[in-house]
């Protein structure tokens, strides 16, 4: 009683704020706007209307919203509360991401527009939103796939999850996130938890084309082939804080093409294939050799044991050449080269590094190691690392897995904890894999048809298989296909696996 508030939401590709009565009795105008009204959101620059006449202006950091008493401002990115006459006030929550628009002579024809371009394309989420990393606003798990309808008007061009956080890249480099803001991961300067897809503010004038993130760091690579990183710990590969995106300067003129992040590690693969890697390296997760630190390290033994082991700058890891691809576990990676051979080094607890296993072996490989369990024939194309399992698809579309499967995440059809060589997933022998993503406790392959098949833990719905007659928290060890896609004639572009839940990006238009 006695406050207006305007309920932001999104609608058939266009966000609409409608006003709401105050219940009780009524007062005459009550600083509510006349009617309801409809923006286009798009990113660029003027905000335009129709009826209501000031709603900001080009490259507008607020929005202005007429009041009976005149306009007030709202400042982007927060909930703001301003007076609207002595009675009443209003009370609007404003998305950093709502605050660019282009494209539209009116008001009225950006919604028109915005109404009469219906499709179902886009990114889609499910399983766990402890945290709000399914980016739907409610909290609320989610066993089928459901659309990101904030992001509707976007074009998405790439996506990535973390433990707990999501991203998603345009096809005009922004970048957006959600979910689990703790240790800054999200680059909104804050560890605030983030219900919907929000802009990466830090990122405004930079043109993304790569990005990653883990519980801890999070990093993108310019259009130009520069580093930013942001989050907490060892990993940011630069001096200063992680509040929000920084510049990684020791890479700079190297040329990165793409990059990857553990919890404590980062990997970045340059356009010459050179592999450079920083952060923690007791495990040997950086593949530099010796635990020995480097660069201006003073310490002694004793220091080996200490968890903040790391190393700052980016290092070329000079063991390895014409890389194309380097993937992130947790304390260990993966390193492909152009000929085809796959690399590991790190901790191999539970066989993720993929070289054997036994009680003679070594807890951790120090330098890339090629694996050689596909035979000298086999060139692997497509690789990924989840938290202690790794997944591999070769040349002629089958797909490898090893490590970590107590949840089923191997799909060998049992639960083993300890697979150590790389084994065929003999359920998918028949399809023709072309991308494979690895989370905590399960695995998502893409097809060369557009089928997604997935299979490992699936009690928070992130196997997306929650419109069948079958039991949401059972494990799955073989793989199954997520019939939603299929049923609704959409075709998987991308998909990418967090701890607990799931995210992937649909492209039936680019077939």
């Amino acid at each position: 009683p006695g406050r207006f508030c305007f309920n932001l939401r999104a609608h058939m590709r266009a966000w609409s704020f409608r006003s709401w009565r105050r219940r009780g009795p009524t007062m005459s105008g009550g600083g509510l706007l006349s009617r309801s009204f409809s923006l286009l959101r798009r990113r660029s620059s003027s905000i335009f209307a129709e009826g209501p006449k000031r709603l900001g202006n080009e490259h507008s950091r607020v929005l202005e919203l007429p009041f009976s008493k005149g306009f007030r401002r709202f400042s982007r990115g927060s909930r703001v509360i301003t007076a609207a006459g002595a009675a009443s006030a209003a009370a609007v929550a404003i998305s950093s991401s709502i605050l660019y628009f282009s494209g539209a002579t009116s008001f009225q024809n950006a919604a028109e527009a915005a109404a009469g371009n219906e499709d179902s394309d886009g990114v889609y989420s499910f399983g766990s939103a402890q945290y709000n990393q399914l980016g739907l606003g409610d909290g609320k798990n989610r066993a089928t796939p459901t659309r990101v309808e904030a992001l509707d008007v976007e074009e998405v061009v790439k996506i990535a999850a973390g433990l707990y956080a999501s991203m998603a890249v345009t096809s005009d480099g922004a970048v957006y996130t959600w979910g689990r803001g703790k240790r800054m991961v999200l680059g909104h300067g804050d560890i605030s938890e983030t219900s919907y897809p929000r802009r990466v503010e830090g990122l405004t004038d930079i043109i993304v084309k790569d990005v990653d993130i883990s519980e801890n760091v999070a990093v993108a690579v310019s259009k130009d082939g520069k580093v930013y990183t942001w989050g907490a710990g060892e990993a940011l590969g630069r001096e200063g804080n992680g509040k929000s995106p920084g510049l990684v300067s020791a890479l700079e003129g190297k040329q990165v093409e793409s990059v990857s992040c553990g919890p404590t590690h980062m990997l970045a693969v340059t356009k010459q294939g050179e592999l450079y890697a920083w952060g923690s390296k007791y495990e040997g997760a950086l593949g530099l050799g010796s635990r020995e630190r480097t660069g201006d390290y003073a310490g002694d033994e004793t220091d080996l044991q200490d968890d903040n082991y790391y190393v700052q700058t980016p290092t070329l890891v000079g063991t390895l050449a014409d890389v194309v691809d380097a993937k992130c576990g947790n304390s260990f990676s993966l390193a492909l080269t152009k000929d085809g051979k796959l690399y590991s080094f790190g901790a191999g607890d539970y066989g993720q590094t993929g070289l054997g296993g036994g009680s003679s072996s070594d807890r951790y490989t120090r330098t890339p190691t090629q694996i050689k369990a596909f035979g000298p024939t086999q060139k692997i194309v497509k690789i990924d690392a989840g938290l202690y399992h790794s997944a591999a698809i070769t040349e002629d579309g089958k797909v490898f897995t090893w490590g970590y499967g107590k949840d089923g995440q191997c799909g060998h059809g049992d639960r083993v904890v300890h697979t150590p060589i790389p084994q065929q997933v003999r359920r998918m022998s028949k399809n023709q894999a072309i991308e494979v993503s690895c989370g905590d406790g399960h695995t998502a392959v893409l097809c060369r048809d557009g089928e997604l098949y997935v299979f490992g833990r699936g009690r928070d719905g992130q196997l997306g298989r929650g419109d069948q007659l079958e039991s949401v928290a059972s494990y799955r060890t073989e793989p199954l296909p997520i019939e939603f896609f299929t049923r609704h004639n959409l075709r998987v572009g991308q998909v990418a696996l967090g701890g607990y839940h799931s995210l992937v990006l649909t492209n039936s238009k680019r077939r």
